[in-house]
């Protein structure tokens, strides 16, 4: 008789630690885990998300005058059925944030092809304040790289980020930061950041096309971004929104739903 206990799939790996970090069962109508069930999870799910390496798709970006591709964006793809986001959220409870994405970026850097325009990938403040970062960007010899900022994560202040971001653009590599909003703390990330690249979150491009770039606050925002030589990509759209994003002040296009590129 086999008395293996059975070992969470991959896919089921990224679902389980909200419940362990709370008092709610896994399963309803269970009792809650006891400390050595949950220890046995964080174990398991600890493998799990240590040992599994990522894929990488690229969704290309579009400028909206020429209609030529000049870059992409990579995009992480994991076993299972499992979100992108539930495997972040896996690891950030863990502990294994910046593992993770430090294997993405192995993955993008050894599959990035020159010639094909920029390519993007996420980055979060933690990761790039990692001593092993600079080193690995620095890696991909002749390709053009940017590192992809979200403006949701905790950004740590100037003094401590400024001098990772100087070095990596010594380093040849570019900045980007990915925004969700025209408010005052954005104009903080970029006054930060000092980006080369501001990526409009897909709600916001659709806000853009539906006329909110008429407010003061999205006004100021492109205005800064045209006096800092900013390279703005909209996320998110498809074909008929072209014109309304290229008056806004867009350059460029991200989206999967692109019959260009």
């Amino acid at each position: 008789m086999n008395t293996t206990s059975p070992q969470p799939r991959p896919d089921d790996a990224a679902r389980s630690v909200t419940s362990v970090d709370d008092d709610s069962p896994i399963v309803e109508g269970r009792a809650p885990l006891s400390e050595a069930e949950i220890d046995r999870l964080r174990h398991e799910l600890y493998r799990l998300v240590s040992d599994t390496r990522p894929t990488v798709a690229v969704e290309p970006i579009v400028h909206i005058q020429s209609r030529t591709r000049v870059g992409g964006e990579a995009l992480a793809r994991f076993p299972g059925s499992a979100s992108t986001q539930e495997w972040f959220n896996t690891a950030d409870a863990l502990g294994l944030k910046t593992e993770l994405e430090m294997r993405i970026i192995e993955e993008v850097v050894r599959n990035t092809t020159v010639g094909r325009g920029f390519i993007s990938v996420n980055v979060s403040p933690e990761t790039l304040l990692d001593p092993r970062c600079l080193p690995l960007l620095s890696s991909a010899d002749g390709a053009e790289l940017v590192v992809e900022m979200t403006d949701h994560e905790s950004v740590p202040s100037l003094s401590l980020l400024r001098p990772h971001l100087d070095a990596i653009r010594d380093a040849g590599v570019r900045v980007a930061v990915h925004v969700s909003s025209f408010g005052t703390e954005i104009t903080r990330l970029l006054m930060l950041a000092n980006p080369d690249v501001v990526k409009l979150d897909p709600p916001l491009s659709a806000a853009i096309v539906a006329g909110g770039h008429q407010t003061a606050a999205a006004r100021n925002f492109f205005s800064y971004c045209r006096r800092h030589g900013v390279f703005i990509v909209a996320v998110g759209v498809g074909d008929g929104d072209l014109a309304k994003l290229h008056d806004a002040g867009a350059d460029a296009v991200q989206g999967r739903s692109l019959s260009i590129g």
